[in-house]
């Protein structure tokens, strides 16, 4: 009888957000993070039903990768991004339009009077992450944490002076973690400001304030205002980091809640993160 009760308990669906009006309200407070873990997707009939919902463009781009596995990631993200889409949105997944800005950052076409979703998407060999906000700018990344034979040097082209002092501090354990966790946060500002790589790397740096928040400083000719953004970095399993940008302005902190895509048969739901043990969403690691 325990045991089938633990059961229930692992696999219970958040029963708060079960309509898309309750997903767009709570987005007025929060930012969702819905994660597929790639061995979960892997049935081929459900890859199946994700290029069924492909748009001709995206299909014609998915027969371009040379390796399966690859091919497959493509699949996993494009179907993550517009199931998870279409709870927010009174929208079938495979109906779905976007459009892409001038530097490439996707964005659903909508009419005026539309909910103001936006997303960012993010995919890793073994995970892929789709973040979902209200009318702010977002961004999110994720990286399978890997041995690295340049380490030193990529850190030297992409940290600046400060994060450099402190990534030498660490253990060379630490330094691959550490350049991860860095990366990432750097990629999700990136993608949040939606003007890809013209922000160069070394003229914005991550730090801990004093209440151990991630926060940011940015070099004048940027033009940005460090105290409107929310950071936050995330490891969901051992093997990969996320990082996570909100530019709430001058609003509170959102609550950021993460939620794990569990594949069914031609559809997905969204296991809130919460009902399973969290032993490894874990916080920054770096040392302030």
């Amino acid at each position: 009888m325990m045991m089938h009760s633990t059961n229930q308990q692992k696999h219970k669906i958040a029963d708060d957000l079960t309509t898309h009006t309750q997903f767009l309200n709570a987005l007025k407070n929060e930012a969702h993070v819905c994660l597929a873990f790639v061995e979960r997707h892997s049935d081929p009939k459900l890859l199946a039903w994700y290029r069924d919902l492909l748009s001709e463009e995206e299909r014609e781009k998915h027969k371009n990768f040379y390796f399966v596995r690859d091919r497959d990631l493509y699949l996993l993200t494009h179907g993550l991004v517009r199931t998870t889409l279409s709870k927010y949105l009174k929208i079938d997944p495979g109906k779905l339009v976007f459009t892409n800005t001038g530097y490439g950052r996707p964005e659903i076409a909508q009419s005026e009077g539309d909910p103001q979703i936006r997303f960012s998407v993010s995919r890793s060999h073994g995970l892929v992450a789709c973040l979902i906000v209200l009318s702010i700018d977002a961004g999110v990344d994720v990286e399978r944490i890997r041995k690295l034979d340049n380490l030193k040097t990529l850190s030297e082209d992409v940290f600046t002076y400060l994060e450099i002092s402190r990534f030498r501090d660490l253990s060379e354990n630490d330094q691959m973690e550490g350049f991860f966790t860095l990366w990432t946060l750097k990629e999700a500002y990136i993608k949040a400001r939606g003007i890809g790589f013209s922000l160069p790397l070394n003229r914005f740096s991550f730090y801990f304030d004093a209440a151990r928040c991630i926060r940011i400083f940015v070099s004048p000719e940027l033009q940005d205002t460090p105290s409107n953004w929310q950071f936050a970095s995330y490891r969901p399993k051992r093997s990969h980091t996320i990082a996570v940008a909100l530019r709430r302005k001058d609003r509170p902190d959102l609550r950021i809640r993460f939620f794990e895509a569990i594949p069914e048969l031609n559809s997905i739901s969204f296991q809130d993160l919460r009902q399973r043990p969290l032993e490894n969403l874990k916080g920054l690691t770096l040392n302030s």
